[in-house]
């Protein structure tokens, strides 16, 4: 099982480098960084770029971050997520529909149980952009897909179990967003 995970961690990594790297034509112009506010809402810290690859398509990567941890509380995570979009428009305006993945390492203290474990996920996204202006935008964004994660899950003060004891495969919802965005020309 965490060879598998592992493995799935490395096939995102490797699409999202190939991706990056294939022969497309990147329009240096045409860049935008942005954060999502939902996010910061749950003492997240993320952030997001996305590049123009064509005429319709951009290819957005995401990390976020939850440092937060107490005695009783206790929610740290670190979450990648590269996504392909088709903009219906032009990249950076109106509607989008996106293929995605993320990749996901937790640790959470839930009513006195812990879950430590990771997840990966594969999912279709759907948005849209408005345009406030030449440099910035508002995005809102969904996604659903499917989920697999896998945890060592008990009670707090109990022993942390030599061997996953709980993983699952489900349907999910893989992105939800909205997003400051900042157009970099």
């Amino acid at each position: 099982m965490v060879y598998a995970l592992r493995n799935g961690r490395r096939v995102v990594a490797l699409l999202s480098f190939l991706l990056l790297c294939c022969g497309v034509h990147v329009h240096a112009q045409r860049m935008a960084v942005k954060t999502n506010t939902l996010g910061w809402l749950t003492a997240s810290p993320n952030v997001e770029a996305e590049f123009v690859l064509g005429r319709h398509i951009s290819l957005n990567m995401g990390v976020a971050a939850n440092p937060i941890s107490t005695d009783n509380f206790k929610t740290t995570f670190t979450h990648f997520q590269p996504e392909v979009r088709y903009w219906l428009n032009r990249p950076m305006v109106s509607h989008f529909l996106g293929v995605t993945a993320f990749a996901n390492n937790f640790n959470m203290l839930v009513k006195d149980v812990h879950h430590k474990g990771d997840a990966l996920a594969v999912g279709l996204t759907y948005g849209y952009a408005w345009v406030l202006n030449d440099h910035w935008n508002i995005e809102a964004t969904a996604g659903i897909g499917v989920m697999r994660y896998r945890q060592f899950k008990y009670d707090k003060g109990a022993p942390k179990p030599d061997a996953a004891n709980d993983s699952k495969t489900t349907l999910a919802p893989v992105k939800l967003g909205v997003s400051f965005v900042y157009i970099i020309r």
